[in-house]
């Protein structure tokens, strides 16, 4: 547990449950539980409702419930020392891979991404596969396997999108914010910013939460003390960060490829997993 790439989950969210497991197991040991029969319980039963018991422990707030059986880090501190989810860090070696490396048969492309991703960072196939369908070219044969995806070409479409969002929420009626590091993108031989007004770009955003986190928000649409639509710019399936490091609301645009839709949810699985 001490690799530097064991991510944060592990460290801190598994690692508080194992104590409490421990000093309830060991607690056990000096007492005798039975059930009618003088049997003795199940004992898988009772590991899970020693971990459902400490995970509701009141004064339990190192992880929280996003959604009904999902867990995740709730001390702010802890999220930003976690390391990015395994599926991220698989996605983003998958394309690294392809678009560094050249052709290659698809035997070698498996062995180079098994050899990324050993022992407790073991990656599932089917997450792997997933990655390499949605990146690879639909030239591309079980023997020479390539890509068409070119970073360039997919941050231009980003800033592309941030740019039709800006003029969308103008249409509507409504204010816009831009992320700090959004506003310096440029399109048309100007940054992005230049598409918010005076009111927009000096605005506060108190009144809508924390100023910090908000001004990193790809986007906001907005009327002041009424309504607020927040949107996150993503090209991959790379949700650890957006959806569990700051909690946003996401605009997710879509990949040529027809199996995208699937492959982000695999990803967000993953990611929540």
């Amino acid at each position: 547990m001490k690799n530097t790439r064991t991510d944060t989950y592990l460290r801190a969210g598994i690692g508080l449950l194992l104590v409490a497991l421990i000093v309830a197991i060991y607690a056990g040991i000096h007492e005798r539980i039975v059930i009618a029969g003088d049997e003795a319980p199940d004992p898988v039963e009772r590991l899970i409702a020693l971990i459902d018991g400490e995970l509701a422990r009141p004064t339990q707030h190192r992880l929280v419930e996003i959604e009904p059986g999902r867990w995740w880090l709730g001390d702010r501190s802890d999220r930003e020392a976690a390391a990015a989810p395994l599926a991220d860090r698989v996605e983003w070696s998958v394309f690294s891979l392809l678009s560094t490396a050249g052709p290659m048969p698809e035997s070698a492309f498996f062995e180079r991404i098994a050899a990324m991703f050993t022992g407790h960072d073991l990656a599932d196939e089917a997450l792997v596969r997933a990655c390499l369908d949605s990146y690879r070219s639909h030239s591309s044969t079980p023997e020479r396997i390539v890509t068409a995806d070119d970073l360039l070409q997919r941050s231009q479409e980003h800033t592309e999108l941030l740019a039709a969002l800006t003029d969308g929420g103008h249409r509507l009626g409504m204010q816009v914010s831009l992320g700090r590091r959004e506003q310096t993108r440029r399109i048309a031989g100007a940054p992005l910013g230049d598409r918010l007004g005076d009111r927009e770009r000096d605005g506060s955003l108190a009144w809508l939460g924390r100023v910090e986190e908000l001004l990193d928000v790809d986007c906001i649409w907005y009327v002041r003390g009424k309504a607020a639509f927040l949107f996150e710019v993503e090209w991959t399936a790379m949700l650890g960060e957006p959806l569990l490091g700051k909690h946003k609301c996401h605009e997710l645009p879509g990949r040529p490829d027809p199996t995208n839709a699937d492959f982000h949810r695999l990803g967000l699985q993953c990611a929540l997993r």
